[in-house]
């Protein structure tokens, strides 16, 4: 083998071996892209678990306390109202307070508010 034959052969077993790593390269981010794919499937199925454990028991809580009775119209009236107190710091203590002033046997409560203060 000539010089140049020794240089070409040099050079080809190099661009081959430049092409090896590519290849192993790609096959390692596709394989890293599905790794992530499945992790982040795994999460949006145990958020969408947790999620329907979550209504589950609302719903629950809801027909222990004979919620399920009313009309759709009411408890969606009422879940609207309670929803304005999500950024309330203690809504608990809020609505408890704004419904311990609601005069028993006064009917309906008012469209505008969970209650009305008494004067």
């Amino acid at each position: 083998m000539t010089r140049a034959e020794l240089a070409a052969e040099k050079v080809r077993k190099a661009k081959a071996k430049l092409a090896e790593e590519e290849r192993r390269a790609q096959e390692k981010r596709v394989a890293q892209r599905k790794t992530i794919m499945q992790a982040e499937a795994s999460v949006r199925e145990e958020t969408r678990k947790a999620t329907n454990k979550r209504r589950y028991y609302v719903g629950a809580l809801a027909d222990e306390a004979g919620l399920l009775a009313w009309s759709d119209t009411d408890l969606q009236k009422v879940f609207l109202a309670v929803a304005r107190l999500r950024e309330t710091p203690n809504p608990g203590a809020v609505l408890e307070s704004l419904l311990l002033d609601i005069v028993p046997g006064a009917g309906c409560v008012p469209a505008a508010g969970l209650a009305t203060r008494n004067p």
